[in-house]
């Protein structure tokens, strides 16, 4: 089962409905967690200097990649590593 990690620089009562409609559109590509692929949450609860520690926490995890909601949590930990941490990429999800 492959895994992807997801990192957020807020919580995760903060980030609920960012949480489904990710859900939704893994399922709507065939993808659905616990069955065909297995997601791993961070959230750094509003402190920022916690996010590039959770996002090398799932880079040792061998996520397959790591998506956020929002860009700002990406720049801040990729000021630590680029756009990849440990040689696994970062992406920034965006709402239409």
């Amino acid at each position: 089962m492959g895994q992807l990690g997801f990192l957020d620089a807020t919580t995760a009562a903060d980030t609920i409905y960012r949480v489904s409609a990710f859900r939704d559109g893994l399922k709507e590509a065939g993808f659905i967690d616990g069955h065909n692929i297995a997601i791993e949450f961070r959230w750094a609860e509003n402190k920022y200097d916690r996010l590039p520690v959770l996002a090398a926490d799932l880079a040792q995890r061998q996520v397959a990649v790591i998506v956020g909601p929002n860009i700002a949590s990406r720049r801040r930990v990729g000021a630590f590593g680029g756009e990849h941490v440990a040689g696994c990429p970062l992406f920034a999800l965006q709402a239409p």
